[in-house]
This record gives structure tokens, sequence and C-alpha cells, in this order.
């Protein structure tokens, strides 16, 4: 529509021009946003960090509620059963609703009852990460190459990618063998 323009530039020329903070370096970016429109916050994180960030971020919640798309055996050869077994733990005492697809080589085991996930096919559906939604906020990390993550925290956003995991978790009965 009017006024509305993609860019198309290399992460590194965008990251460039940030702050630490994921706004704009005084004097380089550009206002996108409509005015007073809500704006996103967005983190940035490298290494075990981002991972962290996520939880420490999620946990802070009052009702847990978590919609998940990972590649497990990804996430299972980059964090070791010590990094995820306390955070589980304290999942599972919070009650956590927790729905989630993912791919992965072997059925996994060891899934809480109270937790549904559905398993999609690899070759079909290459995932190199995972994208967590919870809140209004979206967490992204990828587990190829350097480990990096993002946290967005705009309801909007959030809102959008809810349904676009519902449309995913419809989609992802026809692969679910229980």
């Amino acid at each position: 529509g009017p006024g509305f323009r993609r860019n198309f530039e290399r992460p590194e020329a965008v990251l460039g021009r940030l702050s630490g903070d994921g706004r704009p370096a005084p004097g380089t970016g550009q206002q996108i946003q409509q005015p007073g429109a809500e704006k996103p916050r967005v983190r940035f994180y490298e290494g075990l960090e981002g991972l962290e960030a996520v939880r420490t971020d999620l946990l802070r919640l009052k009702e847990l509620d978590i919609l998940s798309v990972f590649s497990l055996d990804d996430a299972e050869q980059v964090l070791h059963q010590e990094h995820t077994e306390p955070f589980r733990k304290q999942l599972l005492d919070r009650k956590a609703k927790n729905r989630y697809i993912f791919t992965s080589s072997e059925a996994p085991k060891n899934i809480p009852e109270a937790w549904e996930g559905r398993r999609v096919p690899k070759d079909l559906f290459p995932l190199h990460g995972e994208i967590t939604i919870y809140g209004d906020r979206v967490a992204m990390l990828s587990y190829k190459g350097k480990l990096i993550g993002v946290i967005i925290e705009n309801s909007g956003l959030a809102e959008t990618m809810k349904s676009i995991f519902e449309l995913a978790w419809a989609a992802s009965e026809k692969y679910s063998k229980k």
C-alpha cells in the first residue's frame, strides 16, 4: 500500500547501523513505524546467553502458555541435558502449557503428558533453530553455525506468530502419529 517500502539488505549491513539495544544508531536509522504505533522491543544475543535470556524472560510470566517450532536434533546437539532439565522441571512445576511442532530423526523420549507435540518430517521441513511464542513475545534461536537469538516484544507480532503457529499446527496433524 501507499507508504509501504520493502528493503532487502544483508543482515550485517542492518546490524551495523544498530546500537547495542537494537535501536538505530544516531543518524543512521529511518523511521519505519506509523506515528503512535507500538514500538517493538528487540534484544539480540549470542551463544548460550540468548537461550538463558529467553528462559529467564519466559519464567517471569504469570501464565505460561508456550508455542514452539524447533529442530530437536539440532537443539540436543547444541544444548546438553544439564542445560535443559532444570528449565524443563521449572516449567512442569509451574504447570506450563506447551504445544510444539518439531523435527527429529528419532521419536523423543520422556515427554510430559501435559505437553502436546507433533513431529513433522525433517526432510520436508528442514529446521535449524527454534521459534517460541509466549505472552507478547517471539523468541528466535539459530542452532546452525554460531548460536544466536533474538527476542521481539510486540503484541501485534506475537499475535501474528500465534496465528501462523495455529495454521502450522492444523497442517501438522496429518504427520502426527500418536
